[in-house]
């Protein structure tokens, strides 16, 4: 059975928890500290909030053909 992570441990793997990017077993881990935690449980629902944020303004943002003309010019020289 693997120790349960710390504070420090668990700041360090929260953007990639975030993301779901971490495997099931650290995703666990995790969440189980954030459980028992409740500092890291208001900073983990901060980012969250931060990365919803970010993702509605996305959304929204327009990008001019001209520019998504460039970047696909782009990638076929590539």
């Amino acid at each position: 059975m693997t120790p349960p992570l710390d504070c420090k441990h668990v700041f360090e793997k929260l953007d990639d928890y975030l993301d779901r990017e971490l495997s099931p077993q650290e995703m666990t881990r995790v969440e189980e500290h954030l459980r028992d935690c409740e500092h890291c449980a208001l900073d983990a629902q901060f980012e969250s909030q931060v990365l919803d944020s970010l993702k509605e303004r996305m959304r929204r943002l327009t990008i001019p053909d001209s520019l998504k003309q460039r970047v696909l010019d782009s990638l076929n020289d590539a």
